[in-house]
């Protein structure tokens, strides 16, 4: 690889890094305290760690309830149902 393709990858990925970064930062702002509807049935065993392969196992939150987002990070999502359960959507 020359000198020149080395350099374009680089600025590449940092180009890349500063793009995926961005959206979740201005997400952040857009979805914490907001008020959405699940799109599908969300199973869990333990609701400080639900994983993302949403086996069907556990107590379940049926499609179309209402959750209020209350914290993003990298790789989860905490929320309250309606009824008041502070879960933890480990991505």
């Amino acid at each position: 690889m020359s000198k020149k393709q080395k350099y374009i990858s680089v600025l590449l990925v940092i180009f890349l890094t500063v793009l995926l970064y961005i959206p979740t930062a201005q997400g952040k702002e857009k979805v914490e305290g907001k008020t959405f509807f699940t799109l599908a049935n969300i199973w869990y065993e333990h609701p400080d760690k639900i994983f993302s392969t949403n086996y069907n196992k556990g107590t379940v939150i049926p499609a179309g309830a209402k959750v209020t987002v209350k914290g993003l990070k990298d790789d989860e999502i905490r929320f309250v149902d309606e009824k008041g359960r502070l879960l933890q959507l480990s991505l």
